[in-house]
């Protein structure tokens, strides 16, 4: 099956789930940039997406200006190699009914890297780790080819 730009920007839509957070950054015409986080509440393919409005107040006059300006929205996937996903789009109108959410554009194009190399197996399994010749419980979270990823209980007095 031959991928089009279309088929290949919905894939990576759908790395990012309805309700991830979403760290957004706001570029506005007088050159003023604001950092905040949001999530994702859906998306129509080729029409918008929209998104929490951020939880960053704004002043009334910042707010008027939403509309057009430049937004750069990244989020870390739930993937197994844990994809970050970031596009740079613009903000179509602010909704506030049912709740205050800002409509996206849909980007031309959204870029992934992998924070790690190997995939990595969810898993919730109680080990044991030795130091010192002494035996410490843990609990396994995830694993790969590469490492685990192990938490200690907490110390009991």
């Amino acid at each position: 099956m031959i991928k089009t730009p279309v088929s290949e920007l919905l894939d990576d839509l759908r790395l990012i789930d309805i309700g991830m957070e979403l760290f957004v950054e706001i570029h506005f015409a007088n050159g003023k940039k604001v950092q905040s986080r949001s999530s994702l509440i859906g998306y129509q393919i080729n029409r918008f997406l929209l998104i929490e409005y951020p939880t960053k107040d704004f002043s009334e006059a910042y707010q008027h200006m939403l509309a057009n300006a430049e937004i750069v929205v990244r989020a870390m996937t739930n993937s197994g190699f844990k994809d970050i996903i970031a596009f740079k789009t613009s903000i179509l109108s602010m909704v506030n009914l049912p709740v205050r959410m800002l409509c996206l554009s849909v980007p031309k194009s959204i870029t992934k890297k992998k924070v790690r190399e190997q995939l990595r197996v969810e898993i919730e399994q109680d080990v044991f780790i030795m130091h010192d010749d002494n035996k410490v419980n843990a609990k396994m979270l995830d694993f790969s080819l590469t490492g685990c990823f192990v938490t200690l209980a907490p110390k009991s007095t």
